[in-house]
């Protein structure tokens, strides 16, 4: 059974890791449709090289898939998801290995 992580502790454990994974990116709805999104993301890409990391993942929710795919994220329907992200929700990922489109 998944037991939910108490956000209001910090971290036990480190993991090292050459991935990042993206939770969360929300832009105010009174702020969509300005390219902060889009800002936002080639900046985490971009510090994501500069930092060494080999790759970034997330999960896409909401018919999300087709802004992730414009920055150069890949579905990845081998990797399963839990129900709860929903009917329309995709795993991706990105190689850091390119320049952000």
């Amino acid at each position: 059974m998944y037991k939910r992580q108490d956000l209001t502790s910090p971290e036990t454990a480190a993991f090292e890791s050459s991935s990042l994974h993206l939770h969360d990116m929300v832009i105010d709805p009174d702020l969509r449709a300005r390219g902060w999104g889009k800002r936002l993301a080639r900046h985490l890409i971009n510090t994501g090289q500069l930092l060494g990391y080999g790759q970034i993942a997330l999960v896409a929710v909401d018919d999300a898939a087709g802004f992730w795919a414009s920055l150069g994220f890949r579905a990845r329907p081998e990797v399963p998801l839990p129900a709860t992200y929903g009917p329309d929700a995709v795993y991706m990922s990105r190689d850091l290995s390119s320049s952000c489109p």
